[in-house]
């Protein structure tokens, strides 16, 4: 179930291409839409949002591989290892969720219907500026059985629109 999660997203996102890349090419109607806002927002001042999973991981990451920069075997097998533990974290927290009040939570206040799966996955992609980190999030709630694919594809639909709000 886990991986089928996974792939929701991936054919989302190819379909998406298969439909919108030969309407752009033959009626070019993205760049008449980029082209009309532009005009709307020229001068505008910018907002900078940093994402707090880059303010709290950058650090860490930067460190590590100034660190390995000259090993990259080093670098690998230290990758591999923080994978490995952050899976096995993973799991361990999903299985924690288990109980039926978590499964009653999510159903109901978070994924109870379309909607609220659509802002949720919005939401949250705007907030960490990362449609992979949110998606990655509900894989293994599905793999736990905790969500269903029908529950979350539109939250992942909210997570896909949630980076053109990060843009």
């Amino acid at each position: 179930h886990a991986f089928s999660a996974a792939v929701v997203h991936d054919f989302f996102n190819v379909l998406s291409i298969l439909i919108f890349f030969p309407l752009e090419i033959h009626f070019h109607i993205i760049e008449k839409i980029s082209y009309f806002f532009a005009q709307i927002f020229e001068g505008a001042g910018g907002l900078k949002i940093t994402s707090p999973l880059k303010i709290i991981l950058e650090p860490v990451s930067n460190s590590i591989e100034s660190l390995l920069a000259y090993s990259p075997v080093a670098l690998l097998v230290v990758s591999l290892v923080f994978l490995f533990i952050a899976l096995t974290v993973l799991v361990a927290m999903t299985r924690s969720l288990m109980s039926e009040k978590a499964e009653l939570f999510l159903d109901k206040y978070l994924f109870g219907t379309a909607g609220k799966s659509f802002l949720l996955g919005l939401a949250l992609t705007a907030v960490i500026q990362s449609s992979s980190v949110s998606t990655s999030l509900v894989v293994p709630l599905v793999g736990a059985g905790l969500l269903t694919l029908r529950k979350i594809y539109p939250y992942l639909l909210g997570a896909n629109i949630g980076t053109v709000i990060t843009a």
